[in-house]
């Protein structure tokens, strides 16, 4: 038995094949990690671009509500009939693009107050009869939550400046929503404010395609992998001999090669070797 095993692991078609396996594996395990993260980079810009588009058409409806209107109301912050009617436009929009996609999840207006602080102007989600702070976001509160990243207040900050235009944010709250601005200007080209759009990725588990599991793949992989290389190594190392063996020892040591055998003559290695090697 301890023969035959002897044989297996000194064998060249063992140890190609465990070759072969060790190589297989590391390609299924480098693509069962690519593959999902390439569907979620598709599906995010996928639902940007759509988040972008409609936004925009949000956008050219808001033009009832213009940049004299919002600068009036940025004025004087209050929960005005101007005001309350322009949540009730957002939330109307709101519907009418969640029952277009099933994804869209808040729609908002901020703008930048005269010390530089981004608040919010305007929520969808708001009603007389729901808390504020909890079920909306009231006018003048500082959009601040954690849910929204510092690239987010950096995207604000340049179009408010005038210096971006539409643009979205990826992988915010727990990295299954997006977030699009888009400025809106007054008759003088300067911004006013900002409308805001959360949209939710219809999928937040792309591991899975079909009956294929992309997890479960990457770690039997994973687990094939490692067993291959140790096994591999063992056949490596089970084909020297034992001089080989200690020569690699001394060499790895920085010591001279020990004398090998050779059809029963004893060769000294140190002849073939430049003894600058070794100082």
């Amino acid at each position: 038995m301890i023969t035959m095993l002897n044989r297996l692991m000194t064998s060249r078609r063992v140890r190609g094949f465990l070759l072969t396996v060790l190589i297989l594996s590391a390609l299924v395990a480098v693509l069962s990690v690519a593959v999902p993260l390439n569907r979620k980079k598709e599906a995010i810009q996928t639902l940007g671009s759509q988040s972008v588009s409609e936004t925009t058409s949000l956008a050219l409806s808001l033009e009832y509500y213009n940049g004299l209107r919002l600068q009036a109301l940025i004025d004087y912050p209050d929960e005005t009939v101007f005001y309350q009617n322009l949540c009730g436009f957002l939330a109307q929009a709101k519907e009418r693009l969640v029952y277009k996609r099933q994804e869209y999840d808040r729609a908002y207006l901020l703008y930048r107050g005269t010390d530089g602080t981004i608040s919010y102007l305007a929520d969808a989600d708001y009603s007389k009869e729901r808390q504020p702070g909890t079920d909306y976001q009231q006018i003048t509160s500082a959009y601040d939550q954690e849910r929204y990243t510092r690239r987010c207040r950096s995207i604000l900050s340049e179009q408010f400046a005038g210096r971006r235009k539409a643009d979205y944010v990826p992988e915010i709250l727990d990295g299954s929503y997006i977030t699009t601005y888009l400025p809106l200007e007054d008759a003088q080209g300067e911004v006013v404010a900002v409308l805001g759009v959360d949209a939710k990725l219809k999928y937040s588990d792309f591991t899975q395609y079909g009956p294929i599991d992309f997890e479960r793949t990457t770690t039997v992989s994973a687990i094939v992998f490692v067993v291959s290389l140790v096994l591999f190594v063992l056949c490596m190392d089970k084909g020297l001999s034992e001089e080989e063996k200690e020569n690699r020892w001394r060499k790895r040591r920085g010591l001279p090669p020990k004398p090998v055998k050779r059809d029963n003559i004893v060769v000294d290695t140190l002849d073939d070797i430049d003894p600058n090697d070794y100082l």
